[in-house]
């Protein structure tokens, strides 16, 4: 069948060639006939695998074949989830085949054909992942099937999990974790320094931004030289018997040092989730987990041996928290004010406002009759200091006279 087709391909309609858990996967195969080629069956199957392998290549001295299969099993997981068929051409009148007859065949002419698929996509289905020990990948192979031979082609493409945290307990609750060291040095105590960490959700989607308050005090004579803001997602790759974790640190934010003796308070804006960050609920992959967590890391000094961590656990899903309900829960963490005294009444407070603009008025005219007088005083002081001149200049003269 070589050369009989000058173009075999596959369009995915999705955007991005994404489907989401529980929507509809659909596309079209093109075929370009050089010329009338008999077909069996044209046929698009979508296949799901996932693999765990949590042997390092990097330092296995030995390969797979030379472990034994009962230990090969605790240390590798290879399942096919997924197999649905979507047929797009056949013959008009199937027939029934035995193992003496030939598969039924039509014609297909000379020219451009356009083939539409479309498959559902179930939504427990676990998500496309690409990891260091491990993957779940999708993908779907087009097959045109005549009697000369079996002609394929295949496309990627990737399931995106529909995680809602408003379904999740608990998400749009206050995180705040805390934590005091004693820091030695030579085996003798120089002081403690505290540490709070504070986030006012703990549910969040690809691209947000964490507001993380901080409260550190330094009561030791050292300076904290090093104190640093990390988000990291932690990922684990399980088998039958084993498992094996990976951290990977997406952002960070350094913070300025911190003099011995000083607190420091603030709020970091620096840390964001990642537009490509998959999600972190448990069941969304399988065999694998992916969690994430704030972590803050502090040190005394350049050559002290003492570190101290932080650490605040968050969830990423894809559909945000209902802002209604954050908000119910922010007004619930922050009662209303207290106030001793009752308030006025209306009558009483235009009374006031009225009180206050006559007094005003008063102390008005009085700056302004202040004002007068001074004018006129100065007029007087004018007056007396030219007669006094006059007076000066007629003495003068009557003695030169």
């Amino acid at each position: 069948m070589t050369g009989m087709l000058n173009t075999f391909e596959i369009f995915i309609f999705n955007q991005y060639s994404e489907v989401p858990c529980g929507s509809t996967l659909c596309g079209q195969v093109v075929l370009d006939c050089s010329e009338d080629m008999e077909v069996n069956e044209i046929s698009v199957h979508f296949y799901g695998r996932c693999r765990v392998e949590l042997f390092d290549h990097r330092v296995c001295t030995i390969s797979l074949i030379d472990v034994h299969g009962s230990a090969l099993a605790s240390f590798l997981v290879n399942e096919t989830f997924m197999h649905e068929v979507a047929l797009c051409f056949s013959p008009d009148e199937p027939v029934e085949l035995s193992s003496t007859t030939t598969p039924p065949t039509k014609i297909l002419s000379k020219g451009m054909h356009v083939f539409d698929f479309n498959v559902n996509v179930s939504h427990n289905l676990p998500a496309s992942f690409d990891g260091e020990f491990g993957y779940t990948r999708y993908f779907m192979r087009a097959q045109v099937q005549c009697p000369r031979g079996i002609e394929y082609n295949t496309r990627d493409f990737k399931v995106i999990p529909v995680v809602d945290l408003n379904c999740l307990s608990d998400i749009e609750c206050h995180v705040e974790e805390q934590t005091e060291a004693e820091i030695y040095t030579f085996f003798k105590s120089i002081g403690s320094y505290r540490a709070k960490m504070s986030l006012y959700k703990r549910g969040y989607v690809p691209g947000d931004v964490l507001y993380v308050q901080l409260e550190i005090h330094n009561d030791t004579i050292k300076h904290i030289t090093r104190a640093v803001l990390k988000l990291k997602m932690v990922t684990t790759y399980r088998t039958k018997h084993q498992f094996r974790q990976t951290e990977n640190v997406l952002c960070t934010s350094k913070l300025s040092p911190i003099d011995a003796g000083y607190t420091f308070h603030g709020c970091d804006r620096n840390l964001r989730i990642p537009k490509e960050a998959p999600v972190s609920n448990e069941y969304t992959y399988r065999y694998i987990n992916v969690e994430y967590f704030v972590e803050l890391f502090m040190q005394p000094s350049l050559l002290s041996l003492d570190r101290l961590k932080l650490c605040a656990k968050i969830e990423v899903g894809t559909v945000p928290i209902n802002a209604e309900r954050l908000t119910a829960s922010l007004i619930l963490r922050e009662p209303p004010p207290k106030y001793d005294d009752l308030l006025p009444r209306y009558e009483d407070a235009i009374n006031y406002l009225l009180c206050n603009s006559d007094h005003s008025d008063e102390s008005q005219d009085n700056s302004a009759c202040s004002s007068d007088r001074n004018s006129l005083q100065e007029e007087d002081n004018d007056n007396k200091e030219f007669s006094r001149n006059d007076t000066i200049l007629v003495e003068n003269e009557d003695r030169a006279r």
